[in-house]
């Protein structure tokens, strides 16, 4: 929910769907992949446990996310 949040004030100050959505949503992408690359080579279950809990915070970010993208897309290609 928090970086939803985000997500909605980087678009009420850029006023881009690109920087807030698109832009944001290949960052997670990004840190989710390499936090899970990083989990194998951590020991002990609290790390790994907080490792995979963000992982998964991000790649539920973007699947949130995506949706307004795409549609805001499709429906600035309807105006043109």
């Amino acid at each position: 929910m928090v970086l939803a949040i985000i997500s909605d004030r980087s678009y009420k100050k850029t006023q881009s769907f690109w920087k807030s959505r698109t832009l944001f949503t290949a960052i997670s992408a990004i840190l989710a992949g390499i936090l899970y690359s990083i989990y194998p080579l951590v020991n002990g279950s609290g790390p790994i446990i907080i490792i995979l809990s963000l992982v998964n915070t991000l790649v539920v970010t973007i699947n949130t996310l995506n949706p307004t993208a795409v549609t805001s897309y499709f429906q600035s290609e309807e105006a043109s």
